[in-house]
């Protein structure tokens, strides 16, 4: 902070209060400070990742759709091994 703010100690309520109605009237004279290029900023960040965001959960429904193909497969291969291992065990069973 400046000097402006370093002895107000001694300075009543209302000198206080005049002082910042001082300086918030030279602000406002001074037309402020806009805010309006940060929010554009901001607004156009948050666009930005929900378009990410969007991309992503296409692509993980896509490898969601790849796994299911995936255990499917490999449920129909465990049922072949199954099969497969009845049959070695009926034939190891049988005598020579």
């Amino acid at each position: 902070m400046t000097d402006e703010n370093a002895n107000t100690a001694d300075l009543t309520i209302n000198e206080k209060l005049d002082q910042v109605l001082a300086r918030l009237s030279a602000l406002e004279s001074q037309g402020g400070v806009s805010t309006r290029p940060l929010f554009d900023r901001l607004l156009q960040e948050v666009l930005t990742v929900r378009e990410a965001a969007g991309g992503v959960e296409r692509e993980l429904k896509a490898i969601n759709s790849r796994l299911d193909i995936i255990s499917i497969d490999l449920s129909k291969v465990r049922g072949d091994l199954r099969e497969h291992d009845t049959r070695l065990s009926e034939l190891e069973s049988r005598p020579n």
